[in-house]
């Protein structure tokens, strides 16, 4: 400043051109302007576009979320239009010395450190990032562990940014007396960038937060596999700004050595523009996707055009189709039945609709109908991959245990049914099966005592006289005993291994000929108490813990026998499994006699978290028992709620801590009290 020529204005010096008398301190580029001017622009258009759609397909229901999309535009917006502003209009008015100084940080020297950054920057960071939680609390309603996970997310994001706001008043506004221009002298405003250098570590940490922050749950979602990577990669867009937000941290540690900030400042300020316009665009994904859908792909205009591509694609083949001599193709019905004569049929209608083709011109392409393009026709290929369509279409033959009413198994059986496979529906009393699965003709009803062998040889006989053989085998009967283990009756402990874990064991037995036969599919019903500790039910969770090993054993024997084994890790469901657990009843000087009322409210289902209704729950595993496409071939399968959370804080939670989460509410503090009293 002492060097500078009497009467220069600071303000008038233009981006990357030194103060008169000074030189400037780096060489090449001179200066990044052009690169941002064309950042910001692309990518404001591209979160303008987004937002529009949002508002335009959530227009008859708009929620405050989508009102935080607003909000982190507007400011967006504001935030790179006074940079873009200065570049073109506002050189030419710089006697408003607050204006320019306010709005020319990004685009000339450190003596322009100005008041704009930390009063606009932190409110359009927060709105950006935030209505990316709001999205996740839309699609992920039903896990409470989420709500919880998004309430956090948006707390840090309000600490980390809008304290922002008062420390630039402080440090980068004049203080009474001061101008403007005595801060370029004192230099106050270069100590918030080591505040700058803290913020924007947290960043980096939180980008990675929301990051991962919904991957545990879409993996585990009931979609088609295409839709699953749909949804995957809409949120991996947000690795964008992670990779913003890291190198913006490189640029703010940068600040601290460097005397011309103006190529820094630039190049942080393009990160930052990219962090803020790529959060507002994944919030919007979603709702522009169904814009498009709806009002471009299905739109007049384009389904014209492709008509008129299509018509005109026709006149590339040589030779013309006689209908005449073309089979029908096989009904679906016939092809249910005969899967052999299904492929042989097939496979002459196809080369009967090729035969006049080859006739006419020798081999010419058979045009794809609907896209205009020629390709080459392979039929063995497309006979193969339909015929694995049609098998996977086919009804299949499910034979599944526990099915009592309010039961998962019950649920399940009527689920599946209903989709037209032949259900056999078991239980210990048949008469406890629920009236809808005994007026459905493709349900048999069978009674099964999965602890006796005489009993699963004739259900096993019962099946073979089916004559379809087994398809699937679901094992979900059960027993449950909550008693701690000092009081508990090793007699009844061994019935509840004998339902629970030999029971399992089995059921695979008895039917594995019939399933080697059909190479089919064994689903084992275990529950996320096999992998944490809770006080009252070890012998219960013990015993889910043997199905869930025992289950991965038989994954591994029965592969090679194209057998696939999967063992359901299920979360918290509401049934009636409680009404069939003795009643609570403690011995004689028992240690526990204390919180007898609380083991038996946790015994009868009085205590503990709710979980979802057994026909949510049912629905949700129907692809993993028909091994669906993109259901996998077997293994650990994590369900229903809280079994996500119970999975990710089974490995990564301290263990301390996590005993402390699976005892709240247990009894366990009262029981310390009485002891010590």
């Amino acid at each position: 400043m002492s060097s500078l020529p009497p009467g220069t204005d600071l303000c008038t010096i233009p981006a990357a051109q030194p103060p008169p008398g000074q030189t400037s301190n780096f060489v090449n580029p001179p200066n990044l302007a052009a690169e941002t001017i064309a950042v910001t622009t692309v990518t404001l258009a591209w979160a303008t576009l987004f937002t529009t759609a949002r508002l335009y397909t959530n227009f008859r229901k708009l929620t405050w979320a989508d009102g935080f999309v607003v909000i982190a535009l507007a400011l967006s917006a504001t935030y790179s239009g006074l940079v873009l502003d200065s570049q073109f209009l506002l050189q030419k008015i710089c006697r408003v010395r607050l204006t320019i100084c306010l709005v020319l940080k990004y685009t000339r020297h450190q003596w322009d450190i100005l008041y704009a950054q930390g009063t606009l920057l932190g409110p359009v960071i927060f709105f950006a990032k935030s209505s990316i939680f709001l999205l996740c609390r839309q699609i992920f309603t039903i896990q409470k562990t989420m709500k919880y996970a998004i309430r956090f997310g948006l707390l840090f994001t309000f600490l980390l940014y809008w304290p922002g706001v008062g420390l630039e008043s402080y440090f980068a506004a004049p203080h009474i007396g001061e101008t403007w221009d005595d801060l370029l002298v004192n230099k106050r405003p270069e100590k918030l960038i080591y505040w700058g250098i803290v913020q924007g570590a947290l960043s980096v940490v939180l980008d990675i937060y929301i990051f991962i922050l919904p991957l545990p749950l879409l993996s585990k979602l009931q979609l088609p596999r295409k839709k699953r990577w749909q949804l995957l990669i809409i949120f991996s867009t947000a690795m964008m700004g992670i990779v913003a937000s890291v190198i913006a941290l490189v640029f703010r540690i940068q600040l601290l050595t460097t005397s011309d900030t103006t190529f820094t400042q630039s190049a942080l300020f393009i990160c930052v523009t990219v962090e803020n316009n790529v959060a507002i665009i994944v919030s919007s994904m979603p709702f522009f996707a169904a814009f498009f859908r709806s009002h471009v792909l299905e739109s007049a205009l384009l389904k014209t055009l492709r008509s008129r591509l299509s018509s005109s694609g026709g006149h590339s083949v040589v030779g013309t189709v006689d209908h005449h001599m073309v089979k029908a193709p096989p009904s679906p019905s016939h092809l249910l039945n005969d899967t052999t004569g299904h492929y042989h049929e097939l496979r002459d209608f196809a080369y009967a609709t090729n035969t006049k083709i080859q006739a006419g011109g020798g081999g010419e392409r058979l045009p794809t109908q609907g896209n205009g393009i020629s390709r080459e026709v392979n039929i063995e290929q497309e006979i193969r991959e339909y015929s694995i369509d049609i098998q996977q279409t086919m009804p299949k033959t499910i034979l599944i245990t526990g099915c009592s009413a309010n039961s998962i198994g019950a649920a399940l059986a009527l689920s599946l049914a209903k989709r037209g496979h032949h259900i056999f529906a078991t239980a210990r009393s048949p008469a406890k099966i629920p009236s809808p699965l005994t007026t459905l003709s493709n349900v048999t009803l069978l009674q099964l005592d999965v602890t006796s062998p005489a009993s699963i040889a004739a259900a096993v006989h019962a099946v073979q006289e089916h004559g379809h053989g087994l398809d699937v085998l679901v094992n979900n009967a059960g027993a449950g005993y909550t008693v701690p283990l000092l009081d508990a009756d090793l007699e009844h402990a061994k019935q509840v291994y004998e339902t629970n874990v030999w029971g399992v064991v089995r059921m695979i037995q008895g039917f594995s000929d019939l399933l080697v036969a059909n190479r089919g599919r064994v689903v084992n019903l275990s529950s996320v108490g096999a992998v944490v500790n809770t006080p009252w039910i070890g012998v219960y969770s013990s015993s889910k813990a043997a199905v869930m090993q025992i289950s991965e054993t038989l994954r591994l024997e029965l592969a090679p026998l194209g057998v696939a084994v999967v063992c359901l890790m299920v979360g918290t469901v509401s049934t009636s499994f409680h009404d069939n657990e003795p009643r609570v009843v403690l011995p004689a000087g028992s240690r526990y006699a204390a919180i007898r009322d609380v083991i038996s409210q946790w015994a009868t289902g009085q205590a503990g978290p709710k979980g979802c209704s057994v026909e949510e729950f049912a629905e949700s595993i129907v692809e993993d028992v028909l091994g669906a496409k993109g259901s996998g071939s077997g293994g650990l399968v994590w369900k229903g709620p809280n079994s996500a959370a119970v999975r990710i804080l089974s490995r990564w939670c301290p263990s301390w801590l996590l005993d402390r989460m699976m005892s709240n509410g247990q009894g366990l503090d009262e029981l310390e009290k009485s002891v010590k009293s």
